[in-house]
């Protein structure tokens, strides 16, 4: 962006001169980041067998001096027939693990707004962070640096379809599927922290882990007919999803030691005093049931008709409507 340099902004008497010359946008970027990304991959099989494995590992460094990302994982899918194409098998996997420092994008709107001619340290003592005052100033610098503030996450996907192929135009497929996130949350601020020098405090460490995991089951039957310049292709089933999360989350300040940051929080005293909790967990799970169907009509790849009708329960409708029947119609 294009800033004011200390000399263009005391020329324009924005404020007084503090003694230093300092490019607070320069300042939050890392001249040097660097990313890398690694990819492996297996494939084979048969007339009746396919897979594909494959592996990736990258890392990225943000272009701020606190944002950096490195994750792993692993993917597989196949497909696998048996008895003379009657019955059909596909499935997939995923699994990624991330290690993420996330950055305060606030702190670039603090750059472009500061006196240039302020410090990053304090001029009394080089070795501490010059920590401002005034409402909505602060050392945007000291904000990225005095702090740990990321996330440790872990990602899973897998899904298995069994399909039963019972003529040419007809089948039937069970699909069965399960995903999960689970974040481990973590935050300490130093006692070089401006929020810990502005509130007289020694630290405070923060941890929070979150879960989720969602499953489905689909049973849906298949049926085509072509005749002449006719489509005809009908679809219904039966569908379930459950939606489970779960978490809690702890923090505690005035730490006797930085050694162990988010790692003691029971070794704070902030938590002792008159009573303080310091701490919430909770639970949640939703599930919505459905029968559906849909008919499609073609004529001649030109002229499309198609009607479904989806009868969903959810256990988030209200007491006396846990259901519903949703009709839809189109054409073109």
């Amino acid at each position: 962006p294009d800033i004011l340099s200390p000399e263009e902004f005391l020329a324009h008497n924005r404020d007084v001169d503090r003694g230093a010359r300092t490019n607070w946008y320069d300042e939050l970027i890392r001249d040097d980041n660097f990313g890398q990304n690694n990819f492996l991959s297996v494939a084979g099989g048969s007339n009746n067998t396919q897979f594909r494995i494959s592996g990736n590992y990258r890392t990225k460094q943000g272009l701020d001096i606190a944002t950096d990302r490195k994750e792993y994982g692993l993917r597989a899918n196949f497909h696998q027939k048996a008895m003379d194409g009657l019955l059909e098998i596909m499935g997939n996997f995923s699994y990624r693990v991330a290690n993420e420092e996330y950055t305060n994008y606030g702190a670039f709107q603090q750059a472009v707004k500061l006196n240039p001619t302020i410090p990053i340290m304090d001029p009394d003592n080089p070795r501490k962070w010059n920590t401002l005052q005034g409402f909505d100033t602060y050392n945007p610098v000291q904000d990225l640096l005095a702090r740990d503030n990321g996330a440790d996450q872990e990602y899973s996907i897998i899904d298995i379809t069994f399909r039963l192929n019972l003529l040419k135009n007809l089948s039937t497929d069970l699909k069965l599927a399960r995903q999960t996130r689970d974040m481990w949350r973590r935050e300490y601020y130093t006692v070089d922290a401006a929020e810990s020098i502005n509130s007289s405090r020694r630290g405070r460490a923060r941890l929070q882990n979150e879960k989720w995991a969602d499953y489905t089951l689909e049973w849906t039957g298949n049926y085509s007919q072509r005749i002449g310049d006719h489509d005809i292709k009908v679809v219904g089933g039966y569908s379930y999803q459950e939606f489970n999360n779960k978490g809690f989350w702890a923090e505690n300040m005035n730490f006797p030691s930085e050694a162990f940051t988010y790692n003691n929080l029971d070794a704070g005293s902030w938590q002792l005093e008159q009573g303080r909790l310091g701490m919430d967990s909770w639970r949640s799970k939703e599930k919505t049931i459905a029968f559906l169907a849909r008919a499609t009509y073609g004529y001649n790849n030109t002229h499309f008709l198609t009607a479904s009708v989806r009868h969903e329960g959810n256990t988030k409708f209200g007491r006396n409507n846990k259901w519903g029947t949703f009709p839809a119609a189109s054409a073109a």
